[in-house]
């Protein structure tokens, strides 16, 4: 009598598991496209401008930035962006390392690391959340 108990037990245990891996991988794609828009939306949800894009080394023509035709550009390379606020202070960096690892990082108003999203080496992704004096709140995996 006590085996079945044990195999129901390993299933639901199994079930649960792909349940967290699922939301996990949803977590992770949720906060990447919550970027991606930051990102393409620039300062403060207005159209990003030419001359912002210049400070940090990145020539694109002006006119990428205005309406159609920033829907129809087709790519921007680069190894680093750096979100900025209305002041100009770091908010945010989209980079890929030395080693070849993308990560987002998204700062607080102190300059502090709040949500950190990296594809490590091996492929696998990694998503940590930070309180405000920089301690690990939440990590996945």
């Amino acid at each position: 009598m006590e085996q079945p108990n044990v195999d129901a037990l390993a299933r639901r245990i199994e079930r649960m598991e792909h349940q967290i891996r699922r939301w996990k991988t949803l977590g992770i794609a949720a906060v990447a496209a919550l970027g991606l828009v930051a990102l393409l939306a620039g300062p403060d949800g207005r159209d990003a401008k030419a001359e912002e894009a210049k400070e940090y080394n990145i020539t694109l023509p002006p006119e990428i930035f205005r309406g159609a035709a920033a829907q129809s550009a087709g790519e921007i390379r680069t190894r680093r962006v750096i979100l900025v606020d209305k002041e100009g202070k770091a908010r945010g960096r989209l980079q890929v390392s030395e080693t070849g690892t993308p990560s987002l990082e998204l700062f607080g108003p102190g300059g502090q690391t709040q949500a950190a999203l990296a594809v490590k080496g091996s492929g696998s992704p990694r998503l940590v959340l930070y309180d405000k004096l920089g301690r690990v709140l939440w990590r996945a995996p």
